[in-house]
């Protein structure tokens, strides 16, 4: 592997360790919201496109909703004003089909239009910068007028949104979605939305492979908060064989960048079945179970080893139903395999599995050239470790390899450590 690329990979994995999951973990990557687009908006209008003039090329709008975008999508749905907009930014737009317009200004000039609802100035229509129009439908207007304010709770938010991740409109599908990535573990165990989710429906939707593969993510973290032990079946029937096809047919470039051999929910899947099993004392499952099929397998891949790592650290830092004591121990399998030690070592050391300082010596020692970057990882793990040995081994580790020393300590300098020790050493 190239040196820069080892650089980004040391750089990355430390970097994945340190970070605190905002949202749903393990939810697959999030794109703005319409409420993103409204939050720093001046004002936000529906309205239906009317003719377009010519000379000068402009664009005729009817509002039919005006709203004030700074306490949300709220107003009077009365015909309250005209828009004209330059035509330049228009692509003939269906005439009478509504339409959302944001705009953004620094000094907005506005009016009154009864009821108290705030619409542009039409006299200086040039204060504002208007988006491009995007067209919506029936389903899509209500959603937007009928989306909680800012205001309500965030329960209330996740409830409305969850109710629309089936919408049939695909612009408020894709929305609610990243609406509901963004949910924290503790708004989604609210008693409000617990009570509000039928977790047999969840598994429904789990089965239904019309659902979209980042919605499976969302939809298997919760069934780890929600799932009862007849919900292990979930993963023999869903997940499993995905597992078993990778392992039958190892990437011959086995790096991490074959990971999406794997569905992007698999993470997922794994941490909810892990989650269950250990909550309802199944045994023969959960934890166990992946050790064998995939931690300690000689056949699984990076990338499927990388996917099972992935769902132990979430298991370990959001969803706090199996001991960290005992992921810790399944993590430390990893050290086995050099190739994908340095994925782990930074959690092991945060989890105080301080057992592992004997097989990372070892490691340590091993390493040929081309393993050469677990070693920063190492030393970064023997220079939090309170034994009497990591002092020991830290100092032996500086003069055998003072290259991967300074390397761990430049990198990451704020690592509380007992490094000032062994400066004159």
């Amino acid at each position: 592997m190239p040196k820069q690329s080892n650089l980004v990979r040391v750089l990355l994995v430390w970097w994945l360790i340190a970070s605190t999951a905002i949202g749903c973990p393990l939810c697959e990557a999030l794109s703005g919201t319409l409420a993103d687009d409204l939050k720093d908006a001046q004002f936000a209008v529906i309205a239906s496109a009317g003719k377009c003039t010519q000379d000068p090329p402009t664009q005729l709008f009817r509002t039919v909703f005006a709203s004030d975008s700074r306490i949300g999508l709220t107003g009077s749905s009365k015909h309250v004003s005209e828009l004209q907009l330059e035509a330049y930014s228009v692509n003939k737009l269906q005439l009478g089909a509504d339409f959302l317009l944001i705009a953004y200004s620094q000094e907005c000039p506005t009016i009154k239009a009864g009821e108290g609802e705030l619409i542009p100035k039409a006299a200086e229509p040039m204060e504002l910068a208007w988006t491009s129009p995007l067209l919506l439908s029936k389903a899509s207007k209500q959603y937007l007028v009928n989306t909680p304010p800012k205001d309500s709770t965030e329960e209330q938010r996740l409830i409305y949104f969850f109710d629309h991740l089936l919408s049939e409109d695909a612009l408020v599908r894709d929305d609610a979605y990243n609406e509901c990535a963004r949910a924290s573990l503790t708004t989604m165990r609210s008693k409000a939305f617990r009570d509000h989710v039928d977790s047999n429906e969840i598994s429904r939707r789990l089965a239904d492979q019309s659902i979209s593969p980042k919605s499976k993510c969302f939809y298997w973290m919760l069934m780890a908060e929600f799932g009862n032990a007849e919900h292990v079946s979930l993963f023999e029937e869903l997940a499993l064989p995905h597992i078993e096809k990778s392992l039958a047919k190892r990437a011959s470039d086995d790096t991490l960048l074959t990971i999406n051999e794997q569905p992007i929910w698999l993470a997922a899947s794994i941490a909810a079945y892990c989650s269950i099993a250990a909550a309802h004392e199944i045994r023969g499952h959960g934890l166990e179970r992946i050790d064998k099929l995939i931690l300690e397998n000689r056949n699984a891949s990076q990338s499927l080893k990388y996917t099972a790592i992935s769902a132990l650290r979430v298991l370990g830092d959001d969803i706090a139903k199996v001991p960290v004591s005992r992921i810790a121990r399944s993590m430390a399998l990893i050290l086995n395999d050099p190739d994908s030690a340095d994925f782990v070592i930074a959690n092991l050391a945060r989890w105080e599995h301080w057992e592992s300082l004997p097989q990372l010596v070892k490691l340590f020692d091993e390493s040929d050239v081309r393993q050469s970057l677990v070693r920063t990882p190492i030393i970064n793990f023997m220079r939090v470790c309170p034994l009497p040995d990591a002092e020991r081994e830290l100092v032996r580790m500086k003069q055998r390899d003072p290259s991967s020393y300074r390397r761990a300590v430049s990198m990451f300098p704020s690592i509380n450590a007992q490094i000032s020790k062994i400066e004159d050493k």
